[in-house]
């Protein structure tokens, strides 16, 4: 996700910019796979900058945007259209929203509603674009294998063992993360 930092420059050069928003679609994978349509649905459909630096030209489209354009034409599979649209109504509707403060639960509830959301994107998302300190995506294949020593473990297994950390798990999972490369070198500890 950009930094707050990022994202208050962006923010103070383009008021259209929705960081989060732009967190929740892009960097969750909803909406790219490895050769990413996401760059040519910016340029048909993102708004304009005008007044913006040398370098991208468009702001990421808005949730509006993404429910009345023909997402099918830029190569994305049925089912992602469906959820990007299902997402993009949401958030105009009010029932999911990306402010900071939320309870992790409600968040959680009605974002893993949405069809083709699950629960670790649900966490993902509430982990970077909410920074909530408690999201904890169980589910994640390098969190599994990190906390059961190099044997994946269970998603209930590794929900169970994060609950020491409550209500700090977002940081424990960020650790968590770096720490995976250095047991990948033979390095085995774990907190």
């Amino acid at each position: 996700m950009p930094s707050p930092n990022e994202c208050d420059r962006a923010r103070a050069k383009d008021p259209r910019f929705d960081c989060l928003f732009f967190t929740a679609v892009r960097r969750t994978r909803i909406y790219c796979r490895p050769v990413c349509p996401a760059q040519r649905h910016v340029r048909e459909y993102g708004e304009l900058r005008i007044d913006g630096p040398i370098g991208p030209d468009r702001c990421f489209p808005k949730p509006k945007s993404l429910v009345d354009t023909p997402l099918e034409k830029i190569g994305l599979p049925k089912a992602r259209v469906a959820t990007l649209r299902s997402l993009a109504s949401a958030v105009l509707n009010g029932s999911v929203g990306f402010q900071v403060g939320q309870l992790l639960d409600d968040f959680v509830a009605n974002f893993h509603a949405l069809p083709g959301i699950g629960a670790w994107t649900a966490h993902y998302v509430a982990l970077r674009a909410l920074s909530h300190p408690n999201a904890f995506p169980a589910g994640d294949l390098v969190l599994q294998q990190v906390l059961g020593l190099g044997k994946r473990l269970g998603i209930r297994e590794t929900e169970a063992r994060s609950q020491t950390w409550r209500p700090w798990r977002a940081y424990a999972v960020l650790h968590l993360w770096h720490l995976s490369g250095e047991t990948t070198q033979g390095v085995s500890h774990v907190v």
